[in-house]
């Protein structure tokens, strides 16, 4: 089920840089450890992707938002099984685990179109526009 807009999923999106960028420190993770290389790069990735994403919180149009999502749900992906790919500590697996799941979850839950209402309407906007 697609619950979520592609402007509510720029807004999760730079949350999740956020917790993604703070979890090494959260859970005293050592700066230097692939732990919290992993995270870190984790959350480049996601905030470069949105930076060059065809969406509202874009910098430049590189990605089109399907191929954004779909970037996401790699991410995700890698992410929740960093702890098994690289053998990490048990302490260290929460922040991998949960954080990946949701990159995952937010990837599924996104629509990835508009309303056939909004499209029509927006449409109709442009016409009046260039008339």
């Amino acid at each position: 089920m697609k619950l979520i807009n592609s402007k509510t999923h720029g807004i999760i999106d730079y949350i999740l840089v956020f917790m993604l960028s703070i979890s090494p420190f959260i859970f005293d993770l050592e700066e230097d450890s692939i732990h919290c290389r992993l995270l870190m790069i984790t959350g480049l990735l996601l905030l470069l992707t949105s930076l060059l994403t065809d969406f509202e919180f874009f910098l430049v149009k590189i990605f089109s938002f399907k191929i954004h999502l779909a970037i996401d749900f790699l991410l995700g992906a890698f992410l929740a099984t960093s702890p098994i790919l690289f053998n990490l500590k048990e302490h260290s697996m929460i922040p991998h685990i949960v954080l990946g799941i949701a990159i995952i979850g937010t990837s599924f839950i996104t629509k990835t179109s508009q309303e056939p209402a909004k499209v029509e309407e927006e449409l109709q906007n442009d016409m009046i526009i260039q008339d």
